[in-house]
């Protein structure tokens, strides 16, 4: 039965998410994991399917599995049912971020800062996917998003990685500093670093 099959995941769970240490750092991983039952088809859309059903599992929250549903039928829903809440948009726009539809990715960003201007994962959104073009605003999105919430660590990783690109390691450094400072297990500051 496939419900025991995805029961069987709260064990890879607890094993993946086990505290590590690196680099002198203890430092606990959560794991996001999508499942597809499918018999026979194409490999190539049963990666794709996997992909999707990960990628609401990462939306649902940490550490946890999800079974393939059309992400996308499932995202319209929830915005259908609370259309004044941003955060189905945001979700929504960073699982399709991942997919390389930034298109969409930014719409769904800018309607969700339609519904709350000051919502700082918007401001992060298209700030991502500024970067993925290149464009120069991707620095003063990320920026915007810090300045909503100074907290928000993949904001400082991402300023951190666009310093990078620019070939500029002080600043790079800087930024990866100030990751650090607010999440000492920030593995994309790490990486830079």
């Amino acid at each position: 039965d496939f419900a025991d099959v995805l029961s069987g995941y709260d064990v890879v769970l607890d094993s993946l998410g086990a505290p590590v240490e690196f680099s002198g750092r203890t430092v606990r991983v959560t794991v996001s994991i999508g499942v597809v039952e499918q018999v026979g088809g194409d490999a190539g859309d049963v990666l794709r399917d996997a992909d999707v059903a990960m990628y609401a599992a990462k939306s649902a929250g940490k550490a946890c599995v999800r079974q393939f549903e059309p992400a996308n039928n499932l995202f319209r829903e929830a915005v259908s049912q609370d259309p004044k809440n941003p955060w189905p948009r945001i979700r929504w726009g960073l699982m399709l971020h991942e997919r390389y539809n930034n298109g969409d990715a930014g719409d769904l960003f800018k309607e969700a800062l339609e519904l709350d201007k000051n919502n700082a994962q918007a401001l992060l959104g298209l700030a991502l996917v500024s970067s993925d073009g290149y464009e120069e605003k991707a620095v003063e999105f990320a920026e915007q998003a810090l300045a909503k919430d100074p907290k928000l660590v993949e904001a400082q990783e991402l300023l951190a990685a666009l310093a990078l690109e620019d070939a500029d390691l002080d600043r790079a450094i800087a930024e990866v500093d100030k990751a650090l400072k607010l999440s000492p297990e920030a593995l994309d500051a790490m990486a830079v670093r």
